[in-house]
């Protein structure tokens, strides 16, 4: 049997835009606008603040790019209401407990890695991320970095041996090493640290608290 051209450019079509024929599916989309990996922390000030939030992190690929993107949404409520930037930083350690300061200094992995403190990479740490905007005791951050991945196995991915937190400070971020009367002490550039989260994968696409 002879098949006609229109007939073959509608089978075509078909075949690509998901529909079944001959018992064969092709889904449509691309895999790579979706999220690959997800993590998120919930945040917590000390008992009794009224401190508390929730950090969502998205990996996606980047265009032609080699190093994917990682998408950073966090909103905090119960923060005083100044000042109006604060700074948030990814931090080496997953943890918050006996103390904020168990989740040691900003992430920076690699070989050469510099944490906190003191802080002789800052403001170039892997963790180092935008400030939290403060409106009416509101905290917003929504940004995108390349600077760490959430896949496991990777130079730069956040989840390695002793995964990763968090940190809320008190004050801004400047950019430099934190001297006194700046940022706070030197070695805590953002001054003190206020809120905490630890930093959990999750199945992407997962919704659920």
């Amino acid at each position: 049997m002879r098949l006609r051209p229109r007939f073959l450019i509608g089978l075509l079509v078909g075949v690509l835009c998901g529909i079944a024929v001959g018992g064969v599916t092709i889904a449509t989309g691309d895999d790579d606008d979706r999220a690959r990996y997800e993590a998120r922390a919930k945040i917590l000030g000390p008992p009794g603040s009224g401190i508390s939030g929730e950090a969502r992190f998205r990996q996606r690929s980047n265009e032609d790019q080699p190093v994917p993107l990682v998408e950073v949404d966090v909103v905090v409520r119960g923060l005083p209401p100044t000042p109006r930037e604060r700074a948030f930083h990814v931090h080496e350690f997953g943890a918050c407990e006996p103390s904020y300061s168990a989740a040691g200094g900003h992430f920076d992995a690699g070989p050469a890695k510099h944490t906190t403190p003191p802080d002789t990479n800052h403001p170039y740490h892997l963790g180092d991320l935008a400030e939290l905007e403060v409106r009416r005791g509101v905290g917003r951050l929504g940004s995108e970095t390349t600077r760490f991945v959430l896949q496991p196995d990777h130079p730069t991915t956040i989840f390695d041996a002793d995964g990763a937190s968090v940190i809320v400070h008190e004050l801004e971020d400047r950019g430099d090493e934190g001297p006194p009367g700046r940022t706070g002490p030197p070695g805590s550039a953002g001054g003190a640290r206020v809120a905490c989260g630890v930093l959990e994968p999750m199945p992407a696409g997962d919704d659920d608290d």
